[in-house]
């Protein structure tokens, strides 16, 4: 019996940091396809031209991926800051990620 908890206890630890995992990934694939759509619309001139800037060595638009890594890790955060509640900023964000501002 005390060996099936500690073997369940394991498995669920385990799963915890598949989960964790699996939450960064997504982060970081939505931070660089954000920042690869800023750099293609500064390349178009529909935004600050900064933005479409390439680093020299690597080709990456890192301007751009610090704009966006700045953007998904600040707005929640000042969210929470600002003391709101969890689930009611998680509507809004859905909401305006349906609607865009004009909700």
């Amino acid at each position: 019996m005390l060996a099936g908890r500690r073997l369940m206890t394991r498995a669920i630890a385990m799963i915890d940091v598949g989960i964790a995992f699996s939450f960064f990934s997504c982060t970081l694939a939505s931070i660089s396809s954000t920042a690869r759509i800023l750099y293609s619309m500064a390349q178009h001139g529909l935004i600050a031209d900064e933005l479409g800037q390439a680093h020299e060595e690597n080709r990456t638009p890192h301007v751009a991926v610090g704009i966006a890594a700045l953007l998904t890790f600040g707005v929640p955060t000042g969210v929470c800051l600002a003391n709101s509640d969890a689930f009611e900023a998680q509507g809004d964000f859905g909401t305006l990620s349906s609607f865009g501002p004009a909700s």
